[in-house]
């Protein structure tokens, strides 16, 4: 029966690691025999085999009693078993070794049994080592595939939904007033420029997110009316400093959508920091109880599990009332 490429690839690590057991074995009985004594040449290669074997069968029977009893909650079994297997491996041991190849031992049979439980304990040990290495690399791994695969999303509802509405205003607006129709096309052009950038971006530097914000904001600057006010300030130290892309826009779009409304007079505030590496975004926008505003709620959900992935433990994020306005607040230690 022909082997898949996986398990000729287990076998071979397998081997590879026995293998260097082997060559450890041997130094160190090597080393333990008296140069001086006279014994059989081929003595120190036959107990260095024998050892190496029953190593072998030892961790064997480990996994295999801890993947037949263990794992299927029986126990009272595994444990009798266990202690059963690391007897017989120790005599078996030591039978061979006295009977078959004459040799004598130093260390008492219990001593034997210790050895053997040892390594049929340390086998187990190796087993859950791996096994948590693999899982976390899968872990990591799946986190970066649902982190793209968010980010994927968020451009993919933000772009139609967005050009949608602001090819709207843009038309209305053209034929009012075509130098300011034309003023928003440049401007909803950069974002889209920026949008088509990142698309294989996993990071961007601030000056480009900023940028980006900078046009977004004055697009949504012209499309509301004289009662809408919107202000954006930034303060950064150093505007290369990478972050992911589109990490501030949920805030700023939840503070412009639920803040700026037709017909009434409201306010934006949005300020971005970022020194000694901490970035902070603070927004704060007018805010009516009783008004409603069409929203999936995801938004900031999916900011928050972003987050939890990219920068884990090291960022703070609020969003609540107070008075009348409403209050943003996400700091992140880069």
């Amino acid at each position: 029966m022909l082997l898949t490429a996986p398990i000729r690839k287990t076998l071979l690590k397998h081997l590879a690691g026995w293998l260097v057991a082997l060559l450890i074995l041997a130094i160190n009985v090597h080393q333990s025999y008296d140069p001086n004594e006279e014994v059989a040449r081929l003595e120190p290669l036959l107990v260095v085999l024998l050892l190496w074997v029953c190593i072998i069968a030892a961790s064997y029977l480990s996994l295999f009693l801890h993947t037949y009893f263990f794992k299927q909650g029986k126990y009272v079994q595994y444990g009798i078993t266990f202690v059963a297997g690391s007897v017989s491996v120790a005599m078996a041991f030591r039978f061979a070794g006295e009977f078959m190849l004459d040799t004598s031992f130093a260390q008492s049979l219990i001593n034997d049994v210790i050895s053997f439980t040892f390594v049929m304990a340390l086998a187990l040990g190796v087993r859950y080592a791996k096994r948590g290495i693999i899982d976390q690399y899968r872990l990591q791994k799946t986190e970066a595939l649902l982190l793209k695969s968010e980010l994927e999303t968020l451009k993919s509802q933000l772009s139609p939904h967005f050009l949608f509405n602001t090819l709207n205003n843009i038309y209305g607006t053209n034929l009012a007033d075509p130098e300011k129709g034309s003023e928003m096309i440049l401007h909803l052009a950069e974002l889209y420029r920026y949008f088509l950038d990142i698309q294989k971006k996993e990071r961007v530097s601030l000056k480009e997110e900023l940028a980006f914000i900078r046009h977004y904001v004055e697009l949504e600057k012209l499309r509301l009316t004289e009662n809408n006010h919107i202000h954006f300030r930034s303060d950064i130290t150093n505007p290369d400093t990478k972050i992911a892309p589109l990490l501030l826009m949920p805030l700023i779009e939840n503070a412009i959508k639920y803040g700026c409304f037709p017909g009434g007079h409201s306010v934006v505030d949005i300020d971005i920091v970022c020194k000694d590496g901490l970035l902070s975004l603070s927004t704060r926008n007018s805010f009516e109880p009783g008004r409603k505003v069409v929203s999936s709620g995801n938004g900031l959900n999916n900011l928050s599990r972003r987050l939890s992935i990219l920068y884990p433990d090291r960022f703070t994020l609020h969003s609540e009332p107070q008075d009348k306005m409403w209050l943003g607040k996400l700091r992140i230690t880069l």
